[in-house]
């Protein structure tokens, strides 16, 4: 910058702007859509810009940012500028990932099994023991959950709203979007859970 009598100046410096990530990551099924939002600490009008990876995104100059139809083209870090003309700020990165309805997640039992013996109904029915695992958010749809050992009797599922049992090493469910559920897995007689193993179930439909 120049001034009248030929002299370089200094050039104005922005002020800082302050901006929050309404969120640091999102998780979306395949073919989803999700929101992502940023909000300005100091009240204004102020020209918003998105980028993903670094790159501009075109049309995307408002304080939220909605994806639809999520792909392997839409995951990565995403961040905005905020500015008035004269204060300058940059949200946090926020990652999105996508995650297709029938990707395996390994679960890990939650604590050592009780080998205490009991009945449960016709499902699980008689057993010797049983594993608890803690809860998990559905993605929504069909989803299963497997035992990766071969005594097992019967797993069950629950959930705030309802529970169910099948028998058998594997259990198959419609699983609402975003609530969460709890398994148990069963023992059959005569052949009880070690409480110094590790279990493990297979899940599918269901968030890392």
């Amino acid at each position: 910058v120049w001034s009248q009598s030929g002299k370089e100046q200094a050039k104005p410096m922005m002020k800082p702007l302050t901006l929050h990530s309404e969120t640091v990551a999102e998780v979306v099924p395949e073919g989803g859509s999700t929101t992502l939002s940023v909000s300005v600490e100091a009240k204004g009008n102020y020209f918003y810009q998105w980028y993903l990876q670094g790159e501009r995104i075109l049309g995307a100059t408002s304080s939220s940012l909605t994806i639809t139809n999520v792909s392997t083209n839409n995951i990565g870090y995403y961040t905005c500028y905020a500015t008035d003309g004269v204060r300058l700020g940059l949200s946090e990165p926020i990652q999105v990932l996508s995650l297709t309805t029938n990707q395996t997640v390994t679960y890990i039992s939650a604590r050592p099994a009780p080998a205490n013996g009991g009945l449960l109904g016709s499902c699980p029915g008689p057993y010797s023991g049983y594993v608890t695992f803690g809860w998990v958010k559905a993605i929504g749809g069909s989803a299963t959950a497997s035992a990766t050992w071969g005594a097992c009797s019967a797993i069950r599922w629950d959930s705030l709203y309802g529970n169910g049992c099948c028998l058998g090493s594997s259990c198959s469910l419609t699983a609402t979007a975003n609530r969460w559920y709890g398994f148990t897995a069963y023992f059959p007689p005569g052949s009880p859970p070690t409480g110094t193993a590790i279990y493990t179930l297979q899940l599918s439909g269901f968030y890392p």
